[in-house]
């Protein structure tokens, strides 16, 4: 991992975070609940929604609790008792247009948290990549002086670049949730497939150790690993 760049700009990409064991099934679910083949064009809706409301699929376990994963953003934060979030895959066809760039948070009082995304097709810039304002990271304190009404959907990018992320399938996307940030239209000719994923420190976001038990046990109860069962809060680290 580029700690150095994940610090200065904002974001960083780590590669072959994930392999085909934990790839191929989610692909092959995001297929089956978006009815979009990845082959065949004529499934490929640009007006169909981009986020799959699937939250618990064992798939999505087995990637959240997937070592190297883990690693990358115990790497991030520099500590070990994390988190881990339910988020959704999402499939972006041809045609589909871009993302509005946003804060994932209030970016004048951020919490410390790194959001992230895995890439599970090859995803080139023209894909539908993820894309950020590295320019704005970089000038946080400054730009928020002369931008104080800025929040989640409120950020000012004129001056600054839009830099797309390219990455390939398994390749792990991180970033500061202070970040200005989106998805870019597919211009390409196949659909980019991604997996969304999030890991935190303990209360980052208000939550209690109890809550996250809770919602994992009314959703499924995904069979987890020793270190499933940490991320979860079920054992202690």
């Amino acid at each position: 991992m580029d700690l150095a760049q994940l610090r200065r700009d904002g974001y960083t990409v780590v590669e072959g975070v994930a392999g085909p064991e934990q790839i191929e099934p989610l692909l092959a679910l995001a297929q089956a609940a978006s009815g979009v083949v990845l082959d065949d064009p004529s499934t490929w809706d640009p007006d169909a929604g981009e986020l799959l409301e699937l939250w618990d699929d064992q798939a999505q376990w087995d990637l959240r609790q997937h070592p190297p994963l883990y690693e990358a953003f115990v790497g991030a934060y520099d500590e070990r008792d994390l988190g881990v979030s339910r988020d959704r895959l999402g499939v972006k066809v041809p045609g589909r247009r871009g993302m509005r760039i946003h804060h994932d948070v209030d970016p004048h009082a951020p919490p410390r948290v790194f959001g992230g995304l895995v890439y599970l097709t090859d995803t080139p810039p023209e894909r539908g990549a993820f894309r950020c304002v590295p320019g704005v990271f970089r000038d946080m304190a400054g730009w928020l002086e002369r931008h104080p009404g800025a929040g989640i959907d409120v950020v000012d990018t004129e001056g600054h670049d839009v830099v797309a992320v390219p990455g390939r399938a398994g390749d792990l996307v991180i970033w500061d949730v202070r970040l200005p940030h989106a998805n870019g239209e597919n211009l390409a000719d196949a659909p980019r497939v991604v997996q969304y994923v999030s890991m935190f420190p303990r209360g980052a976001w208000g939550e209690s150790r109890d809550a996250h038990v809770e919602q994992w046990r009314d959703n499924g109860q995904a069979r987890l690993t020793p270190l499933g069962r940490r991320i979860v809060g079920l054992d202690p680290y």
